[in-house]
């Protein structure tokens, strides 16, 4: 009976010391494998064809240093029981993660550069022409207004320009800060912000309509409503609806802005602005324009709707 119960304590002592030594090797094992080096008290056992994943078994234990072609770099360790299956969920997760960081990633670098191409365009209307150059004054809420009121564009040939004209300037994003100061200009497109007429129609939908939404083909890098009401646009004695003339190209949101702005300027319709300049309202007489920003300034919305319209209730609605 004393020998056999002393049988049993050496084997449980055995069995401890094993576990114990096991526990030792593995976590020495794995700190090997973390650094980039091979592991000294297990074997590799089988080589993965995802890439390079390894399997090592050891005194109780078994680790997968894995390794796939996606990526997925991990080590597990555990009781030999465990299998490379157990971990298909986890890769899978992975996998989808990474897909959607690169979507992000891809996403953020197309906005960054839309950002970057808007911030290096800007309207003005033409104050000077000159022999080689016109002077030129952006409009108000420009950014580069910033830098100068007054603009001078060196131009080879000068002749096609008029004073008063309004222009859309295409720069290569350097700005000489003289007074004036100067740029140079990649395009200079001539706008006519009197080809285009607004016909607001009211209807019985209480709730603004999104008719372009941001980045949508490019069009525009902010959503576009319609509120309480039908827009139509003619351009050169045509009438298109609001969002056909505007995914077609046929005309822009920025020329829109732009002329209410100039309009506003010009002392032709009424111009509000909400506090912080969150906010800023042009009221025609058959409808008005909301222009909504964000804490840098940079555009949110663009409404059209009731020429009552109080720029409160939209700031509520994206604030």
């Amino acid at each position: 009976m004393k020998n056999k119960k002393t049988k049993i304590i050496i084997i449980i002592a055995i069995v401890i010391i094993l576990a114990i030594l096991g526990t030792i090797f593995g976590c020495i094992d794995v700190n090997r494998l973390k650094k980039g080096q091979n592991p000294i008290f297990c074997i590799n056992t089988e080589i993965m064809r995802d890439g390079g994943t390894k399997v090592y078994v050891g005194l109780g234990y078994k680790i997968i240093d894995f390794n796939t072609e996606t990526g997925y770099d991990e080590i597990k360790v555990g009781l030999w029981g465990i299998r490379y299956e157990d971990y298909i969920d986890e890769i899978e997760e992975y996998q989808e993660n990474l897909k959607k960081q690169e979507e992000n990633k891809e996403g953020s670098q197309e906005e960054n550069q839309n950002e970057k191409n808007s911030q290096n365009i800007f309207y003005a209307k033409i104050l000077e022409v000159n022999e080689k150059s016109i002077l030129v004054e952006p409009f108000k809420n420009e950014e580069i207004r910033k830098s100068s009121d007054k603009i001078s564009i060196g131009i080879e040939n000068t002749s096609e320009y008029i004073l008063g004209e309004n222009i859309r300037v295409e720069f290569n994003g350097e700005i000489n800060e003289s007074y004036p100061a100067t740029v140079e200009a990649k395009n200079i497109e001539k706008i006519d912000f009197n080809d285009f007429e607004i016909k607001f129609t009211p209807n019985e939908i209480e709730e603004s309509e999104k008719i372009i939404s941001k980045d949508e083909n490019n069009i525009s890098d902010y959503d576009i409503y319609a509120h309480k009401g039908d827009i139509t646009i003619t351009i050169n004695e045509e009438e298109y609806t609001l969002k056909d003339a505007l995914e077609s190209n046929k005309i822009t949101p920025d020329e829109i802005i732009n002329r209410a702005k100039q309009e506003a300027e010009d002392g032709k319709v009424e111009e509000e602005t909400y506090k912080l300049e969150k906010g800023s309202i042009y009221r025609y007489n058959d409808y008005a324009i909301i222009l909504l920003y964000d804490n840098d300034k940079k555009m949110r919305a663009m409404y059209i709707g009731e020429p009552n319209s109080k720029i409160e209730e939209f700031v509520q609605i994206v604030y």
